[in-house]
């Protein structure tokens, strides 16, 4: 299954850089781009994302992730936020099309009342696999990072050693983010 999924992977990765040769006459790569997280705010994640190409083509880009979270789940309260920079490939260019890459950063969080809480920090690193579109000066970028995280901080040696071990240690991302290209 893994070979499958690796082989499928490497063929629409040489597909999409196949088709960027036709398509990159027209250079119409934007100079920043903008994007937040639409559906988050009905679940109250809020998100947001800078993003800049550093090739002028737009091969290679790095993006600024932020999040913020405030939501009640089971009865407790879990407040936090994250700060990610990512590095992506877009094989066909323009930053737009499928594009894979890495991510990592900073999160903290709180979980549980004022009375009993509990705050956790972590460095989360990833790897990233998307899609985006690009409909004139906006975007739709649906992508999914998965990884691991290492948890920072003065735990008891219980603590530390759950919190490191897997499924805890187990870092991912699903995202759909509306954007402007500027």
């Amino acid at each position: 299954m893994k070979k499958l999924c690796v082989l499928f992977t490497v063929l629409l990765f040489v597909s999409s850089f196949m088709f960027a040769q036709k398509t990159t006459v027209d250079n119409d790569t934007p100079n920043v781009e903008a994007s937040v997280n639409l559906l988050g705010l009905f679940y109250g994640n809020y998100s947001g994302k800078i993003e800049v190409p550093v090739t002028p083509t737009g091969f290679f880009s790095v993006a600024l992730c932020g999040t913020y979270n405030n939501q009640e789940v089971l009865g407790e309260s879990f407040t936090g936020y994250d700060l990610f920079l990512n590095a992506r490939l877009y094989p066909s260019h323009q930053m737009r099309g499928v594009y894979f890459g890495a991510e990592g950063g900073f999160s903290s969080f709180t979980y549980g009342n004022d009375d009993d809480s509990f705050s956790v920090s972590s460095i989360p690193v990833m790897a990233l696999i998307g899609y985006k579109w690009a409909i004139n000066k906006i975007s739709l970028d649906l992508g999914f990072a998965s990884g691991k995280q290492i948890y920072i901080g003065d735990y008891d040696s219980d603590t530390s050693e759950t919190l490191n071990s897997f499924p805890f240690n187990f870092s991912y991302d699903f995202f759909f983010l509306v954007g402007y290209r500027f």
